[in-house]
């Protein structure tokens, strides 16, 4: 874990305000802007509904909910 930390760092609101400019500047078509959303869903929010609905079916059963 630390040698992650090690590598990323906050982005100061300098880089920030760069990155925005750079965006419109490269005039970014909506579908792209959709498939980069449309991909951060699949890859963080499904895995993370999974994982709790997973854990909240192990609580049920383990107390006998289910």
């Amino acid at each position: 874990m630390g040698m992650i930390r090690k590598h990323l760092k906050k982005s100061t609101p300098e880089q920030e305000a760069e990155f925005r400019e750079r965006m419109i500047r490269e005039n970014v078509p909506l579908l792209d802007k959709l498939i980069m959303i449309g991909t951060a869903f699949v890859v963080i929010v499904i895995p993370c509904l999974l994982v709790l609905v997973g854990m909240s079916l192990l609580v049920m059963w383990l107390l006998g909910m289910l």
